[in-house]
C-alpha cells in the first residue's frame, strides 16, 4: 500500500513537471504593444530611405549589426530602436544642421524586416523572413509544421524589448514581431 502511494505520487510529480513546459513564464499579449506604438528598427532590417533632391542619398540601406546605417554626405546614424518617423525627423534634421537643405523632404520605408526564429518541435527549425501581421501558428507552419511530439497549445517566446531581451510564452494566436524566436516544446503525453 505505501509503495503504490509513492509510485503515484512519483508519477504525478513527473507528470506536473513534464506536462506544462515554460509555465513559469509570463504570457505576452496577443497583439504586442510595438505594433501598436510604431514599428521600432534594429538590426537586419531593410530600409529605403528617399531624400528630395539628394539622389546620392537616396537608396536601400540594411541595419548594420551595430544598429546604425551609413549615408553618404551625412555619415553613421544611429537606426535602432527609432520608428520610421523618427528617423525620417533625425535626417531632416542633419540636413538643416549641415546647410545642405532649408526644407528637406525624407522619408523612410521598410523594404524587409528582420527574420524571425523558430527552434524546437518543428520539422524545419530555423531563421524565417517576417511578414507583418504574422502569428506563432503562422510561423509554426511556416516551419514545416509540429512534429508528433509538440507541445501545441503552448509556446515560448524571446524578444528584444527596450533593448532588453524578455521571455515570455505564446498561444498560436500570439502576433510576432521581427526578431522573435518562438520555442516548440516537447511534450511527453
Amino acid at each position: 500500500m505505501i509503495i503504490r502511494t509513492f509510485m503515484a505520487f512519483v508519477f504525478f510529480a513527473m507528470c506536473t513537471a513534464c506536462a506544462t513546459p515554460g509555465a513559469d513564464l509570463q504570457p505576452f499579449p496577443i497583439n504586442p504593444t510595438q505594433a501598436a506604438s510604431g514599428y521600432k528598427l534594429g538590426s537586419g532590417d531593410k530600409i529605403r530611405l528617399v531624400v528630395g533632391g539628394f539622389q546620392e542619398m537616396s537608396d536601400q540601406y540594411n541595419v548594420s549589426d551595430l544598429g546604425t546605417i551609413s549615408v553618404p554626405m551625412i555619415g553613421v546614424v544611429q537606426v535602432e530602436g527609432r520608428s520610421t518617423g523618427e528617423l525620417e525627423r533625425e535626417i531632416s534634421a542633419l540636413l538643416v544642421e549641415r546647410d545642405l537643405a532649408v526644407t528637406p523632404d525624407v522619408n523612410v520605408q521598410v523594404e524587409q524586416y528582420r527574420p524571425f526564429f523558430v527552434m524546437g518541435q518543428v520539422n524545419q527549425p530555423g531563421a524565417y523572413p517576417f511578414v507583418p501581421g504574422m502569428t506563432v501558428l503562422n510561423a509554426v507552419s511556416i516551419a514545416g509544421g509540429h512534429t508528433f511530439r509538440a507541445e501545441t497549445e503552448n509556446y515560448g517566446i524571446t524578444r528584444r524589448v527596450d533593448g532588453e531581451t524578455v521571455q515570455g510564452k505564446g498561444v498560436a494566436d500570439t502576433m510576432l514581431l521581427p526578431g522573435d524566436t518562438i520555442i516548440v516544446y516537447e511534450t511527453w503525453f
